[in-house]
């Protein structure tokens, strides 16, 4: 099976990467730190990615539906949808920098919401 080289930034890391492997599968296969909130199913913006340079498979359903056209022309791609198809150079947000994204933030309202079950907190929380 052909493989492709990935160079995540800032970090530098190089490592190699077999076609038909989604980026999200080749972090984990190489101990690479990549927030994954719905576990690689396309459904959040979690595993949000910049590729800088390089040739992938083309945008899925779930990536079309969650990432705007302008974000996608600047190269931001799902991680766990994405898929090399030559080697790539990829910027990977910091962890500490995630929450401050639109996408982490809405995730982070879905998850909370919930919770509240209509009801107003008591006071003290």
């Amino acid at each position: 099976m052909k493989e492709y080289v990935i160079e995540f930034k800032p970090s530098g890391r190089r490592v190699a990467c077999c076609a038909g492997t989604t980026i999200l599968s080749c972090c984990h296969e190489n101990k690479i730190p990549i927030v994954s909130t719905c576990g690689g199913q396309g459904k959040c913006h979690s595993c949000r990615v910049r590729i800088e340079k390089g040739i992938l498979t083309a945008p899925t359903r779930n990536e079309l539906k969650r990432l705007s056209n302008s974000e996608l022309e600047r190269g931001w791609r799902l991680a766990c949808q994405a898929k090399p198809a030559g080697d790539l150079i990829v910027y990977q947000p910091a962890e500490d920098n995630l929450a401050s994204t639109p996408a982490f933030k809405e995730e982070l309202i879905v998850k909370i919401i919930p919770d509240a079950g209509g009801r107003r907190p008591r006071k003290g929380y």
